[in-house]
């Protein structure tokens, strides 16, 4: 070793050269839990797919999540027709692909990944294949995890560990022992502003994971046009749960798979949509639903695992960013518009008050999955972060790529910045708030005490006067029983009067 080898070299982050030869290693054979299944492991079969891992919080989730389906619903197709898998399978170095009749359905794709990958008899081998998931309900979780080779579980897992956390993650791993692979993994949770005829309050119908949805109701946003159907008028704006994972994983750059989970809310990203086109004619665009930006064409694959990485990543953060950039000015927006509509002179002091700690509420809970998000990628791009793995790279667009997205967190860490201005000022106009208040309360107090005591100086004069008027009834009986004269008794009634006042 040399002299001059500088410490942080020996744990520098650097691509390893074997993974851009082909390498001969064993092709994939029978699925992971048919594996276990027969070793005569004692395992639930509903929990299989995760039995050596039921230790993490995040699987033990998704593990209950897919105890929902069965294998049985899927082979006699009893498990719901939801037609939101996208499952693309190419011919290393050609791109020749298997035909395949997009989208799927859970029971659709459980038979065509229970098929050979390498060596089938009649289709060509799949070295590069892309899975996608709009929304994915138990039933095509559990046709993943039944499917996947040992040489897959790994990365699956996290796949899936990384859509239920709802964590920001973006970075490289390469493990130390055992065959030399590469995992990519890139999960990324935001908001998403949604105009809602019925506010979703509960998990949706297809069994996807629950996702959050706040009610906006009280920033009065303006109503939205040209977003609804006119049979369907529009009820009120929300705050939704958005997430988007993609774990590519795989022994080199002819072989490998890419895991990619999407729940955003979003139609675009639903493969059943009117718009998407999967055709394998020539000439004809076979739409990608992974990169989702209208105009990559599958047809055309590209195959450097990095470089497909870089693409998804770059397209998915701009997405994410203009998201966060509508709430954050519509926030803004609204809050200006409030203060110039309540001035602190007015009356409403109360009712200010507790709009301002909605918003400060609202401002944050979008802080702490912003900041966490801007720290996860400021450390990816760090000089010995994980974009060393990505460092000379001869492919310009992977440059251009990983400048797009830096770009990109920089700009959402300049949103965070706004979010921590907007939460300065709010809490600068509350407590300008509560002075008002403590002030309208001291004198509401005043006034109280005010007209209490004159209610009290009131109530004790009329209490005077009818103690008089009873004294002089007491004091004056009858002529005739006593015989007195009429001006005795006005002198006594005088004599009290003259005591009174």
């Amino acid at each position: 070793m040399s002299s001059h080898l500088h410490p942080h070299d020996l744990y520098a982050k650097k691509w390893n050269p074997l993974f851009s030869e082909y390498r001969v290693i064993a092709k994939e054979g029978k699925s992971y839990v048919e594996t276990i299944r027969e070793s005569g492991v004692d395992v639930d079969s509903t929990s299989i797919g995760f039995w050596d891992y039921e230790s993490r919080l995040d699987l033990e989730e998704a593990r209950d999540f897919c105890i929902k389906a069965s294998v049985e619903s899927l082979l006699s197709r009893s498990a719901p027709d939801r037609r939101t898998i996208w499952l693309d399978e190419r011919f290393y170095p050609v791109g020749t692909p298997r035909v395949i009749d997009n989208p799927l359905c859970a029971a659709d794709f459980y038979t065509l990944s229970k098929e050979r990958r390498f060596d089938h008899a009649k289709k060509p081998d799949a070295h590069r294949r892309l899975i996608y998931m709009f929304e994915p309900d138990p039933h095509s979780l559990r046709a993943l995890i039944e499917t996947a080779s040992v040489q897959e579980i790994w990365a699956l897992r996290e796949a899936i560990a990384g859509y239920f956390a709802m964590r920001t993650r973006f970075g490289v791993t390469i493990p130390t022992r055992g065959l030399k692979t590469f995992r990519l993994e890139f999960h990324l949770p935001y908001f998403v502003l949604t105009p809602s005829t019925v506010p979703p309050r509960a998990p949706r119908d297809a069994g996807s994971p629950s996702r959050e949805w706040t009610d906006l109701d009280f920033l009065e946003f303006p109503q939205p046009r040209g977003t609804l159907p006119e049979e369907e008028p529009f009820c009120r704006w929300g705050m939704q749960d958005a997430q988007f994972s993609l774990v590519l994983s795989g022994p080199d750059h002819f072989r490998w798979t890419a895991y990619a989970f999407a729940n955003t809310g979003d139609n675009e990203d639903n493969p059943e949509g009117e718009n998407e086109c999967f055709s394998y004619e020539p000439g004809e665009v076979h739409s990608d639903p992974i990169v989702q930006d209208g105009s990559t064409d599958a047809n055309k694959p590209i195959w450097d695992p990095r470089e497909y990485f870089l693409f998804v990543v770059e397209k998915r953060t701009d997405r994410a960013l203009r998201e966060w950039t509508s709430l954050i000015d519509k926030l803004e927006r609204s809050v200006k518009r409030y203060k110039f509509t309540h001035p602190l002179d007015s009356s409403e002091h109360s009712t200010s008050d507790n709009w301002v700690l909605k918003v400060i509420d609202l401002v944050l809970q979008l802080q702490d999955r912003l900041t966490e998000t801007v720290e996860v990628c400021a450390r990816f791009h760090t000089t010995d972060g994980d974009t060393c793995y990505f460092s000379g790279m001869e492919v310009e667009e992977a440059r251009l790529s990983l400048g797009a997205i830096r770009q990109h967190f920089d700009q959402l860490s300049q949103l965070s910045q706004s979010l921590g201005r907007l939460e300065k000022k709010c809490n600068k106009y509350a407590k300008a708030l509560q002075i008002r208040l403590n002030q309208a309360n001291a004198q509401t107090t005043r006034e109280v005490n005010r007209t209490t005591a004159a209610a009290y100086e009131n109530a004790l004069h009329n209490s005077t006067i009818t103690e008089i008027a009873l004294l002089s009834q007491t004091s004056c009986p009858s002529n005739a029983a006593y015989g007195h004269s009429q001006s005795v008794c006005s002198s006594h009634l005088f004599l009290g009067m003259r005591w009174f006042f």
